[in-house]
């Protein structure tokens, strides 16, 4: 998975500063004839639609591009600052609706035949991501769905959690680099504080925050104050200045200084001040038995259908045709996990040594193939994705790190990867992995380790530079392609992995893992509609055989992320779906390799358009046979 981060800066046009996108959109657009346009200009409007999205967030384009001036003709405008809360007026919404709709108009002035097929994937993409956004700002809700759609306080410590996450990432490339993070790191003290305008904002809108959110929110406040100038980031960014070989010995003590104090009087003290204030925002709710957007009701289902469109690019999609696909998947997995079941349980008499060797993979005593440090992982996925996706150019340079083990306690995330700049090929390439729970169980951290890098993320996104897929595309395109492909590799990995043993053991442990998998992730997208979208109570929880405790706990769980879920779950049912239709109508003149390079060529196509591919590529296979 991506770590939740705000390096896709389209997120922060979606729900975060509409009102300083409307900024970034003064004068953006060019008047252009009538008539349809030369295509041979599509690209230069194509960058034109980028650079509003992306807008000056310098935390953004540092992470994305090494010279984003010389490379994408960004131009930086205000002080680097820390994403503060502002509200989302009736008339910011009517000004960024006016804007897509204009970029819409212009769009649809080039002749899509025309275009070259690079230009074409950009059309696409763009054409998805105004239509998201047009419904979003569009909408007589927008001003409350930007509202409800808001993640600055939350059980997993909201946007300040992202501030740990964007400092680690946040490259030192020169001198203006050091001091634009100086700044955005001076600046989170006031930035904390709006989100107090955004818990009262919510409030004074009928919208206030539960006060598991709120404790929870608390609790991860007070213990980054409680281990004060112990907290990782204070030796975290002295390490990252003594790597700034561009800085004398003198320049990096006193910008040490610098950032101590300003993690010190401003960082800590925003901290503080968030945590404390809080307080008054206790207590709003009393009934806690379902989820925010259930409490909504028709406006919290507006708000999911876009945050689904928004992922697949299904706009507007029938959530009740989304369940039952997902549900009847979950079923099919679940049957086939019985069924493996009912074979290992046979194996106790039949085959002992099989029976306990299967339950040794299960429980991470056993590795597969003795793959039992990241590092051997990733030199086995080198090798195994050749039979999956097609041969680099140039093979990446991959190091393995840590996440500091404070960090790593309070989450799940086993291992990730963060996306290299586009603008640099044959860039240093690296996963970071849980020091606390990834060796839990070694096969496990294999699964993800091919999510993540090889073949999954990390080989995604270099193949993306390769081939030159535009910024948009390789970028802000679909999260569900994004993470549908990374899960697909999962499954495909774990057949690569049996078809190859003679073991039955293996055989038995890959098949239970991959549909494992796929049920886990369908079921997890199944729980958030019912969630978040269809309005289960936790009496209704109860009623489908669930402990109440349970319930609660999924509910409270769920309500912060309304179709996080989506890209994986739905994603891996739109990729192994289409796998299975080309298998199944080609046969013998299936190409594994071949068929994966044509839908990673797309850069990260919206659901829709994942299927076309699929049937163009089926059509011209036929026609060669």
């Amino acid at each position: 998975m991506y770590m939740r981060k705000k390096s896709t800066a389209v997120a922060m046009c979606a729900v975060v500063s509409a009102t300083s996108l409307c900024f970034g959109l003064a004068g953006c657009l060019h008047e252009r004839p009538e008539q349809y346009y030369d295509p041979d200009t599509f690209a230069e409007f194509g960058n034109e639609v980028m650079l509003t999205l992306m807008g000056s967030d310098v935390m953004s384009w540092n992470s994305l591009s090494v010279t984003p001036e010389q490379s994408y003709g960004y131009e930086r405008y205000g002080e680097p600052s820390w994403y503060s809360y502002s509200p989302l007026s009736k008339s910011d919404a009517a000004t960024v609706n006016f804007v897509f709709g204009m970029y819409k108009s212009e769009m649809k002035k080039y002749k899509f035949a025309d275009l070259s097929e690079a230009d074409k994937i950009t059309y696409r993409t763009m054409q998805n991501l105004l239509d998201s956004f047009s419904y979003m700002y569009g909408s007589a809700n927008a001003t409350q769905l930007n509202l409800i759609g808001g993640s600055y306080i939350s059980s997993q410590g909201g946007y300040v959690a992202d501030f740990a996450t964007v400092m680690e990432g946040y490259a030192f490339r020169n001198e203006q680099d050091v001091t634009d993070l100086l700044k955005i790191t001076v600046s989170t003290k006031d930035a904390f504080g709006t989100y107090l305008d955004y818990a009262r904002d919510r409030q004074n809108a009928g919208f206030p925050l539960y006060d598991y959110t709120v404790m929870s929110m608390q609790s991860y406040l007070d213990n980054i104050s409680a281990q004060g100038g112990n907290f990782y980031l204070y030796d975290y960014i002295d390490d990252k200045i003594d790597g700034a070989n561009f800085l004398t010995a003198s320049q990096k003590q006193d910008y040490k200084t610098q950032y101590n104090a300003a993690l010190t009087d401003n960082f800590m003290v925003g901290v503080t001040t968030l945590s404390r204030g809080l307080n008054e925002y206790k207590g709003n709710v009393t009934i806690t038995g379902q989820s925010y957007l259930a409490s909504y009701g028709d406006l919290g289902k507006e708000y999911y259908k876009w945050a689904f469109g928004n992922k697949t690019g299904m706009i507007n999609a029938d959530m009740n045709s989304v369940l039952n696909e997902l549900t009847s998947a979950a079923d099919d997995c679940a049957q086939k996990l019985n069924d493996i079941n009912t074979v290992v349980k046979t194996l106790e008499v039949a085959n002992k040594a099989a029976y306990d060797d299967f339950n040794a993979y299960s429980n991470g005593e056993k590795a597969l193939m003795d793959l039992n440090t990241p590092e051997k992982m990733l030199d086995y996925l080198k090798v195994a994705a050749k039979k999956i996706v097609p041969d680099l150019e140039t093979a990446p340079q991959i190091s393995i790190n840590y996440m500091d083990e404070t960090v790593a306690s309070i989450t799940n995330t086993l291992a990730y990867y963060r996306l290299s700049p586009l603008d640099q090929n044959n860039s240093a390439e690296s996963i970071t992995i849980n020091p606390v729970s990834a060796m839990d169980n070694p096969n496990d951290l294999l699964m993800t380790m091919a999510h993540e890098g090889y073949p999954g993320h990390l080989y995604a996104h270099v193949y993306s530079k390769e081939k030159g897929t535009d910024f948009l595309s390789t970028v802000l395109g679909s999260l569900t392609f994004a993470e549908g492909w990374a899960v697909y590799v999962e499954f495909a990995l774990m057949d690569d992995i049996a078809e190859a043993s003679d073991d039955v053991a293996v055989q038995l442990f890959c098949e239970y893992k991959k549909y494992e998998a796929m049920y886990g992730y369908c079921n997890m997208v199944v729980a958030d509609l019912i969630v978040n979208y269809f309005g289960a109570t936790v009496d209704d929880l109860v009623d489908m055989e669930i402990g109440e405790a349970e319930a609660r706990e999924q509910i409270e769980f769920l309500m912060e992320i309304p179709a996080v879920y989506v890209p994986y779950g739905y994603g891996a049912y739109t990729f192994a779906t289409v796998h299975d239709k080309a298998k199944a109508e080609l046969g013998d003149a299936y190409s594994e390799t071949e068929f994966n390079g044509v839908l990673l060529a797309e850069g990260k196509a919206s659901v829709p358009r994942v299927k076309q591919i699929t049937d163009e590529y089926i059509k011209s296979v036929k026609s060669k046979l």
